[in-house]
C-alpha cells in the first residue's frame, strides 16, 4: 500500500513539473513561468523571421521593378519617336514663352513665368501618347506572360520610364529660369512650387498613358485615344466659361481638370489638394493597369 502511495506520488509531481536538463546536464523542475519565457521566445522569434521574409519580398520586388525599368529605358533611347517627343517638349514651351510671350520687346517682357508653367499640360497633350503608346500596346501577348516579372514590378517600371524621361527634360528646362533671371529678378518660390506640383501631374499623365497602352493592342490607337482624353480632362475646365449660370458645372469641372489642378502652382502657390487629386489619380490608374493585365492573365 505504501509503494502504491509513494508511485503515486511520483507520477504526480512528474505530470505537473516536467524536467529538463539544463547547460550543466542536471535535470531541472520545467515550471510554468519557464514555459511562458520559451513560448515568448518562440514567438519573438517567429516575428523576426516574418519581418526577414516580408524585408525580403520587398527587395524581391524592388528588383524586378529595377529589371523592367532597365529594359523599358534600353528600349525608349533606341525609338526616334522618344528623341521626337523630348525635344518638342523643351522647344514648345521655351518658344511660347520668349517669342508668343514677346519677351525680347521692350515694354511687354516680364520675368512672371507663369505662362511658362501653364503651357505644360498643354504640351502634354502631345507628349505623353508618344511616351506612352508602346508600353504595352506592342507587347502585350508576348512580354506579359514570358518574363519571370511580376505585375506590378512591370507595371511600377513601365511607369518609371516615362516618368523619368520627363524629369529629364524638366530639370533641362530649368536654364528658361536661369536665362529669365539675367534680365530680371524671378521668383524662386514660383519655380520651386511648379517644378514641385508638376512632378505629380507627370505622374498621374504618364500612368493614365500607360493604362491606354494596355487598353488596345495598337500603338496608333492607343496614342489616339489617350491624346482625346489628355485634352479632354486638360480643358474641361474651360467649357463652362462659355455658357452663363454654370456655377455647378464650372465646380465640376474644376475637381476634375489636370490643367485646373496646376493653376496653383504656377502661381507658386502649394497646395495640398492639387498634390492628392494627382496622388489618387495616379494610384487608380496604375491599379486599374495591373487589375487589367491579371484580367488577362486569368482569362488567356
Amino acid at each position: 500500500m505504501n509503494k502504491n502511495t509513494e508511485n503515486l506520488e511520483k507520477m504526480q509531481n512528474c505530470s505537473t513539473k516536467p524536467q529538463v536538463k539544463n547547460k550543466a546536464g542536471k535535470k531541472e523542475n520545467f515550471t510554468g513561468e519557464q514555459s511562458g519565457k520559451y513560448s515568448g521566445d518562440f514567438s519573438a522569434s517567429s516575428t523576426v523571421k516574418n519581418a526577414g521574409f516580408s524585408s525580403v519580398s520587398i527587395n524581391f520586388q524592388l528588383k524586378q521593378t529595377g529589371i523592367a525599368l532597365k529594359k523599358e529605358l534600353f528600349a525608349a533611347f533606341l525609338s526616334p519617336a522618344v528623341y521626337i517627343a523630348v525635344l518638342l517638349f523643351i522647344i514648345a514651351p521655351s518658344i511660347n514663352y520668349f517669342f508668343a510671350g514677346q519677351f525680347f520687346i521692350a515694354g511687354k517682357a516680364t520675368s512672371d513665368l507663369r505662362n511658362f508653367y501653364n503651357f505644360f499640360p498643354y504640351i502634354c497633350i502631345l507628349i505623353i501618347p508618344v511616351l506612352t503608346m508602346h508600353l504595352w500596346a506592342a507587347e502585350i501577348n508576348g512580354l506579359v506572360f514570358a518574363l519571370p516579372l511580376s505585375t506590378g514590378a512591370l507595371v511600377l517600371g513601365k511607369w518609371l520610364c516615362s516618368l523619368i524621361i520627363l524629369v529629364l527634360c524638366q530639370i533641362f528646362l530649368l536654364l528658361v529660369p536661369v536665362c529669365v533671371n539675367r534680365f530680371g529678378a524671378v521668383d524662386w518660390g514660383q519655380i520651386f512650387a511648379a517644378n514641385f506640383v508638376i512632378l505629380f501631374y507627370f505622374a498621374a499623365v504618364c500612368a493614365l498613358g500607360q493604362f491606354f497602352s494596355l487598353v488596345t493592342k495598337s500603338q496608333v490607337t492607343a496614342a489616339i485615344l489617350c491624346t482625346i482624353v489628355l485634352a479632354l480632362i486638360n480643358c474641361v475646365h474651360l467649357v463652362p466659361l462659355y455658357f452663363s449660370n454654370a456655377k455647378t458645372a464650372a465646380k465640376l469641372a474644376n475637381a476634375v481638370s489636370f490643367a485646373w489642378h496646376f493653376d496653383a502652382a504656377s502661381k507658386g502657390i502649394l497646395d495640398s489638394r492639387d498634390i492628392f487629386f494627382y496622388s489618387i489619380c495616379t494610384a487608380a490608374f496604375l491599379l486599374a493597369s495591373v487589375f487589367l493585365i491579371e484580367w488577362r492573365k486569368e482569362k488567356a
